[in-house]
């Protein structure tokens, strides 16, 4: 028994330090580090599951359970996770990252789901509900996460077209007022509905695509204007290296559309777009983002893309 106590303390000691250092490691990149406003959306879900890990490892290193039980223990322990994560939230704010309220219940599911699988004094029903509790939003946190990767496959496997007309959402990938529509596409299919206000700017941005256009020649798009008098676009393509650069006009591709009444179609080369910036030629393994927006209207429009595809 004796020699058994001992080799268990030693475990302990041996994981206590493990533990020690991952969060030695973990906690600098609250602060430093880490993906920005410009990087994919999977990179930016699975960076977000650190918040858990993080105060995972902490409650597991200084097991309150030693100290307090029952209520106090999940009170206390909340609390205090809460307050920290505030304060992280609150100097990341003041920093170059963005705050974001979501980490909170991160950090809380952390410590909640250590504290719901650490043995406990008894085992009473409440524990178990609490136990299933935790681990239902920790499965939650990991399925958001899944869910962006499958859609990141989907993209992938999509390709060459650069966006699915048959999603039922275009906010899962466009940002601006645009929505889908059944209208002037064959019977079964839909297009995407761009609505445009009067005024400075007005437009849509594809954010959410397929990076790498390498290996294709062409970018095509097909457009419907449903009305008698022609509208103007701007065609803007530009990558990751301009979106954490300055944003400079000369940095990215600009390209003027005419779209006149009924279906017109357009296509532009895609060594025209890489050679578009003035001082590099655009990383066309990381393009990030591609707009269409309208300038200076004077009522309100409607424009519908049909087609968007790499050839």
């Amino acid at each position: 028994m004796g020699a058994n106590s001992k080799q268990g303390r030693n475990y302990r000691t041996a994981l206590d330090g493990l533990i020690l250092v991952a969060l030695l490691v973990i906690a600098p990149l609250f602060f430093i580090g880490g993906p920005d406003w410009a990087s994919s959306p999977l990179v930016k879900a699975t960076w977000n599951l650190g918040h858990i890990l993080f105060f995972g490892l902490a409650v597991a290193l200084i097991r309150p359970r030693r100290w307090l039980q029952g209520w106090r223990l999940w009170l206390t322990v909340s609390v205090i996770v809460l307050g920290l994560g505030m304060a992280i939230e609150l100097v990341q704010g003041a920093g170059s990252r963005e705050l974001d309220s979501h980490d909170l219940l991160r950090n809380l599911i952390g410590a909640w789901a250590v504290l719901a699988w650490q043995k406990p004094a008894a085992k009473p029903l409440g524990h178990w509900l609490l136990r299933g509790l935790a681990t239902l939003l920790l499965l939650t946190e990991l399925g958001l996460v899944t869910e962006v990767a499958i859609q990141q496959v989907r993209i992938e496997r999509q390709m060459p077209q650069l966006y699915d007309f048959s999603a039922p959402d275009p906010s899962d990938y466009w940002s601006g007022n645009a929505y889908a529509s059944d209208r002037h596409v064959a019977e079964g299919e839909q297009s995407l509905a761009l609505n445009l206000d009067p005024g400075a700017y007005s437009g849509v941005w594809l954010e959410n695509l397929a990076w790498d256009w390498r290996g294709y020649e062409s970018l095509s798009l097909t457009f419907h204007n449903p009305e008698q008098t022609p509208v103007r676009l701007t065609l803007r393509v530009n990558d990751v290296t301009h979106d954490r650069g300055d944003n400079a006009h000369y940095d990215r591709f600009n390209h003027s559309l005419t779209i006149r009444p009924g279906r017109h179609e357009f296509s532009f080369a895609l060594q025209r777009i890489a050679q578009a910036p003035r001082d590099r030629t655009m990383d066309m393994a990381h393009v990030r983002r591609l707009g269409l927006f309208a300038t200076g209207l004077e009522e309100s429009r409607t424009v519908y893309l049909l087609e968007l595809t790499l050839e």
